[in-house]
């Protein structure tokens, strides 16, 4: 187990350096990137998330969107940690990471671009 995480440190600690080099910014606002991220949430008071809430919109917005279980904060931190011109939106759509637990609806209703 040891071995694995000190792995993907290292894996991490070579992309960074990669990732080092893009620019800054994209070239224009029709470069920018949006990932849908429809998870449990995101906990926004999350010290490295925090940082970054000009990248993240959620929905449904304010506490509603808060993820108790931590698994929807985690894709978020790789997804942000991983691409520098993407912007996330986020859903909440299950407080666990059972799929059976998700709300088909709020599902239906992001996929059919019927969020406020």
């Amino acid at each position: 187990m040891l071995r694995r995480i000190k792995s993907a440190l290292s894996w991490f600690g070579y992309f960074d350096t990669i990732k080092d080099r893009l620019p800054a910014k994209a070239a224009s606002n029709k470069k920018q990137i949006r990932i849908g991220v429809l998870d449990t949430g995101i906990d926004l008071k999350n010290t490295w998330i925090s940082q970054r809430l000009g990248r993240i919109r959620c929905w449904p917005s304010g506490a509603e969107c808060h993820d108790n279980d931590g698994h929807g904060t985690h894709v978020a931190h790789l997804l942000l940690r991983m691409t520098k011109h993407a912007d996330l939106r986020i859903c909440k759509v299950t407080n666990s990471t059972y799929i059976k637990d998700a709300d088909i609806k709020k599902i239906a209703d992001v996929s059919m671009g019927q969020t406020t």
